[in-house]
């Protein structure tokens, strides 16, 4: 069986652990602060070699989270309005999911600082 001695756990140090479970269940990444990021940032288009369309997310402190792309094989079926959505739909989401992370790992060195 475990004991506390195996730990070394005390009074003092279990207050500890107790009250950053608290500040952690109280501190958390929401979906509204990734939404507001998303909706603060600025799309950046490119059209590359004349079928393929890249769009860039910028957050408004200009750091760049994503980048998308969308291509056709035949430059006849080129559409620039298509590969706009295109690379905006997919620059977006991955955008959002290196949102979820970036934001996670700033959280967690605030909470728990790496010494």
């Amino acid at each position: 069986m475990l004991s506390p001695r195996m730990f070394n756990v005390t009074p003092r140090s279990l207050r500890s652990l107790l009250a950053l479970e608290v500040n952690l269940s109280d501190k958390k990444v929401t979906y509204e602060r990734i939404q507001h990021l998303l909706a603060t940032s600025t799309a950046h288009y490119n059209r590359l070699y004349g079928t393929t369309t890249v769009c860039q997310i910028v957050l408004q402190n200009g750091f760049s989270v994503a980048i998308g792309e969308s291509a056709c094989v035949d430059p006849a079926n080129f559409d620039e309005k298509l590969g706009r959505k295109y690379a905006y739909e997919k620059a977006i989401k991955l955008a959002e999911d290196k949102l979820w992370e970036l934001e996670g790992y700033l959280l967690a060195s605030e909470l728990r600082p790496i010494k």
